[in-house]
C-alpha cells in the first residue's frame, strides 16, 4: 500500500513563508504523515509553486 498527503492553498492570498510555517509549526505535516504510518511510506517530498508561471520547486528526501 502507499499513500499521499497533500495540502493545497488555492486562491487564498498567503505567502510561502506563512504556508510553510503553518505546515511545519502548525503540525499539519506531522499529522498528515502520521496517518500514513502503516501504509509503508519510505520517502517524503515537498513541492511548492515557483515565482514564474508553471514553475514548481520540488524538495525530496
Amino acid at each position: 500500500m502507499c499513500g499521499i498527503f497533500g495540502y493545497i492553498n488555492y486562491l487564498v492570498e498567503k505567502d510561502r513563508k506563512f504556508i510553510l510555517d503553518t505546515l511545519v509549526n502548525g503540525h499539519l505535516l506531522q499529522t498528515g504523515l502520521s496517518r500514513l504510518e502503516y501504509r509503508g511510506y519510505d520517502s517524503a517530498g515537498l513541492a511548492i509553486d515557483g515565482d514564474k508561471k508553471k514553475e514548481v520547486l520540488a524538495f525530496k528526501e
